[in-house]
């Protein structure tokens, strides 16, 4: 997913004096308010839809919510098990599985000590907590689109942190089909950050009538 291998330094090494400069873990906060506000008119009978994520439901998008939640959690908490990623189960109300979830990640990167050890992420590599938690930033601003679009809820990105998760994204080539997210789509002409941030990996934005 990133470029870890670049001459004269890596990609990772620029992203992340980028990210230093940044305060990355407000940022998160900020990102995984969204997705709450977003997943709180989940409905039970809305479970089965299908999502901008190809084959998934949104209980499978959810799921993967919650999952990645968890994941982060272990790996800030030292994990290298693959099995601590997995863990995408729900119980009668998907929403408070996701908040608890949620409350328990942001208290897992907050911590100095978290910035600045590297993290096991998946299949994805090894990076510092800073670059961990802003690549669990935007997986939430896109996720969270995710959900509002597939229920018909307002899905308008914070463009402050559409424009920020945007330049990480297009440093990071998330874009390229195969990855982690879907390949890009062309964006409108006039495109919002956010239209820009959901195109750049994978959404159409369709504006919706009225």
């Amino acid at each position: 997913m990133i470029d870890t291998k670049a001459p004269g330094g890596g990609t990772l090494a620029v992203v992340g004096s980028e990210i230093g400069a940044l305060d990355v873990r407000a940022l998160h906060r900020r990102a995984i308010v969204f997705a709450l506000d977003t997943l709180r008119p989940v409905r039970s009978e809305q479970m089965d839809l299908p999502t901008p994520c190809a084959g998934w439901t949104l209980r499978d998008l959810i799921g993967h919510m919650v999952a990645e939640n968890r994941g982060f959690i272990a790996a800030a908490g030292g994990s290298t098990e693959p099995d601590a990623w997995r863990d995408d189960s729900l119980g009668d109300d998907p929403w408070v599985d996701f908040a608890t979830s949620a409350v328990d990640v942001v208290a897992a990167l907050a911590g100095d000590e978290v910035s600045e050890r590297r993290l096991l992420i998946r299949e994805f590599g090894s990076f510092p907590g800073s670059v961990a938690t802003a690549m669990h930033f935007i997986d939430n601003l896109v996720h969270a689109w995710d959900v509002a679009r597939t229920i018909g809820a307002p899905d308008t990105i914070d463009p402050e942190l559409a424009l920020i998760a945007l330049s990480f994204a297009e440093r990071w080539k998330l874009g390229k089909p195969g990855g982690a997210f879907g390949g890009a789509v062309e964006a409108p002409t006039d495109a919002t950050p956010g239209e820009r941030l959901v195109a750049l990996l994978g959404r159409t934005p369709d504006r919706r009538a009225g």
